[in-house]
C-alpha cells in the first residue's frame, strides 16, 4: 500500500522540520547525574554515557541525516540523469566512452570509493554531500541510459527528427517528460541509500562530527562500548536509520508500481 511508506516518509520529514519543538532537552546538554539511564518518564529513550537525552539527540540527528541524504540524492539524480540521458540519446563513441567510465565506477565498492574521496576532500557537510552524490550517480546513469534507449526508439522520436526538430528540443519536449517517472523512482531509492551512506561514514568518523548528533555518529564509539550495559544508546539511532531507509525504499517500490504500466492490475 502506497499510504504506508508515504506516511513513514512524511513522519520523518515532519520530525526533521519540527525537531526544535519536539526535543525535550538540549541535545548537547550533559547531566552527570543521569549517565546511561534506561528509558523512563523523564527520558523516553534513555540517556547516553554523558547524560544526554537520546530522544532529543535522535530527533535533532534527523536533520543532518535527512538533510545530507536529500542533498546527496539531488546531486546524484541530476548528475546521473544528465549522464544517462545524453549517453543513451546520442549513442556512438560518446556513449561507449561514458559507459566504460560508469562500468569502472560500478566495479568499485561504494563505501571504499567514498572513503577514498573523503580522505582527499576532508570531512564536512559539503564534502559529504558531494561524495555520496558522486558514488550514487553511476548506478542512476546506467538505469537512465536504458530508459532513454527505450524512449529514443519510439516512433514519435523518429517523427520529430523527420520534421527537423533539433536534438535539444527533442530531449526537452519528448525524452525528458517520458523518463520523469523513472527519475522519481530513482530519487526515492537514492535518498534511502544516501541516508545509509551518511550513517556509515559518520559511524567511521568521516561524516557529521560530534558533538553535533546524527544517527550515524550516535552508533559509533561509546555506543558500542556501552552496548552490553546500555543497549538503548545504539538501538534507537539504529532503528531510526532502518525505518527511514525502509520508508524511502518502500516509497520507491510503490512509485515504480504506479508508474510502470506493465504492473497495472497485478498483485
Amino acid at each position: 500500500m502506497p499510504r504506508v511508506p508515504f506516511a513513514l516518509v512524511l513522519a520523518f520529514v515532519l520530525l526533521a522540520v519540527f525537531a526544535p519543538a519536539l526535543t525535550l532537552y538540549d541535545p548537547l546538554a550533559q547531566d552527570p547525574t543521569a549517565q546511561a539511564k534506561p528509558p523512563s518518564g523523564l527520558h523516553p529513550l534513555g540517556t547516553d554515557y554523558l547524560g544526554r537525552d537520546i530522544w532529543s539527540r535522535v530527533v535533532t540527528g534527523s536533520r543532518p541525516s535527512l538533510g545530507v541524504g536529500a542533498s546527496a540524492m539531488a546531486v546524484a539524480v541530476v548528475l546521473g540523469s544528465a549522464l544517462g540521458i545524453v549517453s543513451g540519446y546520442l549513442g556512438g563513441p560518446l556513449d561507449l566512452f561514458l559507459q566504460r567510465v560508469v562500468d569502472v565506477l560500478l566495479t568499485l565498492p561504494g563505501l571504499v570509493l567514498a572513503l577514498a574521496m573523503l580522505a582527499v576532500l576532508g570531512a564536512g557537510f559539503a564534502s559529504l554531500i558531494a561524495v555520496i552524490g558522486l558514488v550514487l550517480a553511476p548506478g542512476i546513469a546506467r538505469v537512465m541510459r536504458s530508459a532513454t534507449l527505450v524512449v529514443s526508439a519510439s516512433g514519435y522520436i523518429e517523427a520529430a527528427r523527420a520534421v527537423g526538430a533539433r536534438d535539444r528540443r527533442i530531449l526537452a519536449r519528448h525524452v525528458l517528460p517520458n523518463v520523469t517517472a523513472t527519475i522519481l523512482v530513482l530519487a526515492s531509492l537514492a535518498i534511502g541509500n544516501a541516508i545509509l551512506f551518511e550513517a556509515a561514514l559518520s559511524f567511521l568518523g568521516l561524516g557529521v562530527q560530534p558533538p553535533e548528533p546524527s544517527w550515524g555518529n550516535m552508533l559509533s564509539g561509546p555506543a558500542r562500548q556501552y552496548f552490553e550495559v546500555a543497549p538503548w544508546m545504539a538501538v534507537f539511532p539504529g532503528v531510526a536509520v532502518s525505518l527511514a531507509v525502509l520508508g524511502f525504499n518502500l516509497l520507491g517500490d510503490s512509485l515504480r508500481d504506479i508508474f510502470d504500466p506493465r504492473l497495472q492490475g497485478t498483485t
